[in-house]
């Protein structure tokens, strides 16, 4: 809309990193359609890439600045990306995550994989517990995954546990079609900066405890315009 740069990012098994761009492309045109439809511009200017196989590789220490040098750069990262070896998920969500910092804008994490957790953490319940750990400003995680050998218990329950969702990906399937419906889950919420007035209760020990209201007790979301 006024021209400035949005950065985006997906985190993804280094074995995908040709198909993240159909992602990352679908993506995009849903944003760009959106600002054009609701009239209000994106603010994301922030970024990173984390490739992982066995080893876990970040393109840079911390969350970048987009512009015309660091995509230079990243695209030079990705580049030199070489599918290999194992496949792990922790070390990937950990490294992602641990990147996020800032609790007073909306995060993020798109998360793809092809397969089971086999290098790191491989125990399901542990690498979601982890992942809990990790996830310290409230960021939403959206899973995809990509071909029949992924643990959809596991990616259903990380989607689940972090206010994302999950997808599948067929392997003759073009992964456009399942990053699509991400559009209205990021950019179209039911509501935003959503507040809780509670009326008939008093609180102690920072604890609230109800009172008899001459009333029934009244619940009321206040939504800012």
């Amino acid at each position: 809309m006024s021209g400035r740069c949005a950065g985006l990012g997906i985190w993804v098994r280094a074995a995908y990193i040709a198909k993240s761009g159909h992602a990352l492309h679908a993506l995009q045109l849903s944003m760009a359609w959106d600002e054009r439809r609701f009239g209000r511009e994106y603010d994301l200017d922030v970024f990173n890439i984390v490739a992982y196989d066995s080893a876990v590789e970040s393109f840079k220490p911390e969350l970048q600045k987009y512009d015309d040098e660091t995509r230079k750069s990243a695209l030079a990262f990705v580049d030199g990306i070489y599918a290999g070896g194992s496949t792990n998920i922790d070390g990937a969500m950990t490294t992602a995550l641990a990147m996020i910092k800032d609790d007073t804008r909306p995060n993020y994490v798109l998360f793809l994989t092809d397969g089971l957790p086999t290098a790191g953490e491989t125990n399901e319940a542990k690498i979601a517990q982890n992942t809990k750990q990790n996830n310290k400003v409230r960021t939403r995680i959206s899973s995809f995954g990509v071909g029949y050998e992924v643990n959809s218990r596991l990616l259903d329950r990380i989607a689940r546990d972090h206010f994302g969702q999950c997808d599948y990906v067929r392997p003759d399937e073009y992964i456009e079609s399942s990053v699509r419906p991400l559009r209205s889950h990021i950019t179209t919420p039911v509501c935003t900066d959503a507040g809780v007035t509670v009326e008939g209760a008093a609180s102690t020990d920072g604890r609230a405890t109800p009172r008899a209201p001459q009333s029934p007790t009244t619940v009321a979301a206040v939504f800012p315009a």
